[in-house]
């Protein structure tokens, strides 16, 4: 039965992943995620995280991370987690763009560039400071070890990222970065209200939507009554 509800799960659409899938903020994958779930507890297929995860990674690669959550290095194309013991709390702020990029079309132009520059992409490894910095919730170290090789093509394309990544960095970001192959960007706090300064900073002078948030959080999960009366009625 579990067998046949998961070929079911593989046929459907899940709608998410193609709504969100410009914006370069997980959103599409998170609906992935917690549309997989639902789908597995209204069915009665028992599926585990792990066959979820593996339905996921055929709809995109960070739904599997989006079903896990908490902290985790990422091989392969990002489907390939080890996850990451955590403690600790790092705060960041999210500004959403108003218009989307196309990834692949991001990509293409990420390989256009190293083609230009003569440059050899390689498999990376795994930085030993960073998984400790994630781990730890070392927001100084993590700052200075921030990196997206996707970014450069990202504001190629559209040039103002730049404008909104600088506007976060004269306000006092830690760090800022554009996430995934954009046009998202986020950007690393010192502490919560630090955070919630620096939104409400981007959205008086970028006219952007910036929001505060937290990390490492759960992944996708079913919430009881209580918890949905308690201030969450949807799988997060």
């Amino acid at each position: 039965m579990a067998g046949q509800r998961a070929a079911e799960l593989r046929r459907r659409p899940v709608p998410g992943e193609e709504r969100a899938r410009r914006r370069g903020h997980g959103g599409g994958s998170a609906d992935a995620a917690a549309t997989l779930v639902a789908c597995s507890a209204l069915w009665n297929a028992g599926l585990s995280k792990e066959q979820l995860a593996e339905i996921g990674a055929e709809l995109g690669a960070d739904v599997p991370f989006a079903l896990m959550g908490g902290a985790a290095a990422g091989q392969g194309v990002g489907d390939e987690l080890s996850p990451l013991l955590h403690r600790g709390t790092l705060h960041l702020v999210i500004a959403p763009a108003s218009v989307g990029l196309s990834t692949p079309g991001v990509y293409r132009t990420l390989d256009s560039m190293r083609e230009q520059a003569g440059v050899r992409a390689e498999d990376p490894d795994l930085d030993p400071d960073l998984v400790r910095a994630v781990s730890q919730a070392d927001a100084e170290t993590l700052s200075a070890l921030m990196v997206n090789d996707l970014q450069a093509p990202a504001v190629s394309q559209l040039p103002e990222l730049d404008d909104l990544l600088d506007l976060g960095l004269s306000e006092g970001a830690m760090q800022g970065i554009v996430s995934g192959s954009g046009p998202t960007v986020f950007f690393l706090a010192h502490d919560a209200a630090h955070a919630s300064q620096l939104a409400t900073s981007l959205e008086e002078r970028a006219e952007v939507w910036a929001l505060p948030v937290t990390a490492p959080v759960s992944g996708a999960r079913l919430l009881t009554q209580k918890q949905r009366s308690a201030g969450g009625a949807h799988a997060s």
